[in-house]
């Protein structure tokens, strides 16, 4: 029997070296904040889909050989009051929406995020009285602004789906599928 597909996202991955240098970076704030940690990534959409893995997985294939590997600017740190938006790097770029629509076309019934095209680099919850609460989201942005880079090239996509917890307590996310942009 096939294995059912159920919640799903689909993210746009950094080339590995860029990916480590983001990958530590998210681990340090995470440490520092007692947050949890997880790999860098754009979300370009997710859904909750009945049916076989397989068919996420052949459409994420699919798509992947469509596109050819970027390279985004990405803005100042910006911050919601939301647990996956507490604290992330924006992607304003023209063509960001123009990939949205090609993973929504590609993966019927998805969403893109409400704030867009983005890189998170902390997830907290940000009311008062838990971790996040307490955190100077500006102060950490003057911090980081040093360090971060400007651009991120852009090499794979990767077809994740959460743990029995779900996307906010589901760790550690499982990683089903991983396809170099471009390639047949």
């Amino acid at each position: 029997m096939a294995e059912a597909a159920g919640p799903y996202a689909l993210w746009l991955l950094a080339a590995p070296e860029q990916a480590q240098v983001l990958q530590a970076l998210i681990e340090r704030l995470a440490e520092r904040y007692a947050a949890p940690t997880f790999a860098p990534h754009v979300t370009l959409c997710a859904g909750d889909r009945s049916g076989a893995l397989k068919s996420l997985l052949e459409a994420t294939a699919v798509l992947a050989q469509r596109l050819a590997p970027l390279e985004l600017e990405l803005a100042a740190p910006a911050w919601r009051d939301d647990f996956f938006t507490f604290f992330y790097l924006p992607l304003p770029n023209l063509c960001t929406a123009e990939l949205l629509e090609q993973a929504e076309a590609a993966f019927p019934g998805s969403d893109g995020p409400p704030v867009g095209p983005h890189l998170s680099l902390l997830y907290a919850e940000p009311e008062q009285g838990q971790p996040g609460g307490a955190i100077d989201r500006e102060a950490m942005a003057g911090e980081l602004v040093p360090e971060l880079p400007r651009l991120i090239r852009f090499e794979a996509l990767a077809l994740v789906r959460p743990g029995p917890g779900g996307w906010r307590h589901g760790w550690p996310w499982r990683l089903e599928g991983r396809f170099k942009l471009g390639a047949a």
